[in-house]
């Protein structure tokens, strides 16, 4: 990801785990503050990015900054490397259920805890499943585009394997 990049943030709608608009934006609406984004490194054990979001207009609330906010940015101004990686990506990766070989289920959403990911994923009958983006559900290798899953009807309350 190039340090220094522009963006837009737009106030939270709906739920908190749901950016506006589907994480699409066409056009911008009124409500848009553009902003410049830096990216500081790794935090933390998880290695998850840090980044610094500055506008030249104040934020709404000087005491609340920018929370309750999405940050917005195009997808073809980040430049991927071999360890950068952004929750929208994980949504075009392959699902492999090790358990079984299977790849017919599919990411559609993401889930940030604090703790850790979770990923949202449809199986063939389209229910959804929440896994947790942590080593003993859930790996994923980059180079492949690949999410392999432990074993999905395990985490399925509906699964008869259960």
């Amino acid at each position: 990801m190039p340090s220094h990049f522009s963006g837009y943030l737009l106030p939270e709608a709906g739920s908190p785990d749901r950016p506006p608009l589907d994480g699409l934006c066409d056009s911008l609406p009124s409500s848009a503050i553009e902003v410049s984004v830096t990216k500081e490194g790794p935090a933390g054990k998880a290695d998850r990015g840090h980044i610094r979001v500055e506008s030249a207009s104040p934020s709404p609330s000087e005491q609340e900054g920018f929370r309750g906010y999405w940050l917005f940015v195009d997808d073809q101004g980040l430049q991927n490397s071999d360890s950068d990686l952004y929750a929208f990506q994980l949504l075009e990766f392959q699902v492999v259920d090790q358990a079984t070989g299977a790849s017919d289920a599919r990411i559609i959403g993401y889930q940030e805890t604090g703790a850790h990911g979770i990923l949202e994923v449809e199986l063939p009958d389209h229910r959804l499943i929440l896994v947790p983006l942590i080593p003993q559900h859930a790996t994923v290798d980059q180079k492949s585009r690949t999410v392999t899953i432990v074993d999905l009807a395990s985490l399925d309350p509906d699964s008869q394997a259960l």
